[in-house]
């Protein structure tokens, strides 16, 4: 089993209700998820839809974050998982739609 996995470091400027989305690209059924976890909350799974082979938006979990610093770590889960971009937003009628703009200030170098 493979243990790898990406860490981010981001900056929320205010609280809300955030909704994480990712830009992922699934090789088939067994390859279509990983894991995500933000700050100290708990490791949630992104995924297991059935839009193989094609770049498209997932939502992944929902909760509520104060203002500050976080960490976000996205590991593996399973073969065939890839992800592009993420992105956190506190408007649940969002759904994102192509590649996103950076957005200055929220990553921490």
């Amino acid at each position: 089993a493979d243990t790898g996995r990406a860490a981010y470091k981001i900056r929320l400027t205010a609280a809300g209700y955030y909704y994480f989305w990712a830009l992922c690209n699934w090789h088939d059924g067994c390859g279509n998820s990983f894991f995500v976890k933000i700050g100290d909350k708990p490791a949630a799974v992104v995924g297991q839809d059935g839009t193989y082979q094609l770049w498209h938006w997932v939502r992944g979990p929902a909760m509520q974050l104060a203002a500050g610093t976080y960490t976000v770590i996205v590991q593996y889960r399973e073969d065939g998982a890839r992800m592009d971009q993420f992105m956190l937003v506190t408007d649940r009628r969002v759904i994102p739609v192509g590649k996103q703009t950076a957005t200055p200030g929220y990553l921490v170098h």
